[in-house]
Parts: C-alpha cells; sequence; structure tokens
C-alpha cells in the first residue's frame, strides 16, 4: 500500500466483534511506524511518523477506510488525524 510517499506493509486480517465506533466487522490493515530513537527516547528529539490504513466491511454490508496518521518531529506533533470514511 502507498501513502503519501510512503510504502506501508500489509499488517494483519482483521475480525473485530464489537467496535464502538462502526460496529462489528472484517477487514484487513496496513501499518507503518519509524522512529529516529527505537533504543531510548529523548523527549525533543523524537521524529515518529506512524500510519495505520483500514479496509473494512461492517457486518451490515457497509464498507469503509479508516486513516490513523501521526507525525512528530523534535517532539513537536506536526500532525495527528483519524479519519473514517464509508463507501456506497
Amino acid at each position: 500500500m502507498i501513502f503519501e510517499k510512503d510504502t506501508i506493509p500489509f499488517d494483519q486480517a482483521m475480525n473485530v466483534p464489537d467496535n464502538k465506533m462502526q460496529g462489528p466487522f472484517k477487514g484487513f490493515s496496513w501499518t507503518l511506524f519509524t522512529t529516529n530513537q527505537p533504543d531510548h527516547i529523548v523527549a525533543d528529539k523524537l521524529t515518529i511518523k506512524n500510519i495505520n490504513l483500514i479496509f473494512a466491511i461492517i457486518n451490515s454490508g457497509q464498507k469503509f477506510i479508516r486513516i490513523k496518521y501521526m507525525n512528530m518531529i523534535d517532539g513537536k506533533p506536526v500532525a495527528n488525524a483519524d479519519l473514517c470514511f464509508y463507501l456506497n
């Protein structure tokens, strides 16, 4: 999966029995997590990028895409979003 300029590896097949936001669903997720400090954390130097994409079908048959995106550079948040889109 490619999102922005990043290649996001497949993470897992999902079978979620209950979810407060969408209800029960089945789908697939792709996750990318990168950091400049894998072993120890220095808060004001921490750079992280975390992208999670979910493509799923709710038990009612409705399809959705969920994008969770977080980006932090030198300890300062640059972006933090959690978006869900339903498809017809």
